[in-house]
């Protein structure tokens, strides 16, 4: 999947997939609310540690962002290619809402339970609707927060697609 160090979700693996046999191995925590929803599934995925940058070591195109928005129909969380401007508006018409507005991140975490910039669109409540950007399910497999700072998970977007019941769209700003 990726060159970065990995450690799978589904079996015990061990060892950095690069950085030599001195790499230090980060700390992988049992379950966050991601990891457990994908193993309650069945899901095969892949825990990836990073340092101050996501997306280092590995093709940009395959990380993706959570944004969690506010519709009059409850929260959606809209997950966009890491760095790109989250378009509302799209998001809005997508979903058949009439307005959609961003959260502040202090609003995300106490909607979602996950930590500040680390919301994951996975293990979040059934009225949390999910809508991914038009981008994913072309690529074989993304890379999300898990939860935890300096963690992502690597899944394959068919089945992040399926588990979350979201719905495609062209959700980004584009040039």
């Amino acid at each position: 999947m990726a060159t970065r160090k990995t450690k799978s979700g589904t079996a015990s693996g061990s060892g950095a997939a690069s950085g030599g046999a001195d790499a230090a191995q980060p700390t992988i925590p049992k379950a966050t609310p991601a990891t457990q929803a994908l193993g309650e599934a069945g899901i095969p995925y892949a825990l990836h540690s990073y340092g101050d940058e996501r997306g280092v070591g590995c093709d940009p195109r395959r990380v993706f962002d959570t944004v969690i928005v506010e519709t009059e129909r409850g929260l959606v969380a809209a997950v966009v290619p890491l760095g790109a401007e989250v378009d509302l508006d799209a998001i809005a018409f997508a979903l058949g809402f009439r307005t959609a507005k961003a959260t502040d991140a202090a609003a995300a975490s106490a909607a979602t339970g996950y930590p500040p910039n680390n919301v994951a669109p996975l293990g979040l409540s059934e009225e949390v609707r999910v809508v991914v950007d038009t981008s994913m399910p072309r690529l074989p497999s993304v890379l999300i927060a898990s939860g935890l700072p300096g963690l992502d998970v690597e899944v394959r977007s068919s089945n992040l697609i399926n588990i979350t019941g979201a719905r495609a769209a062209p959700i980004t700003q584009r040039p």
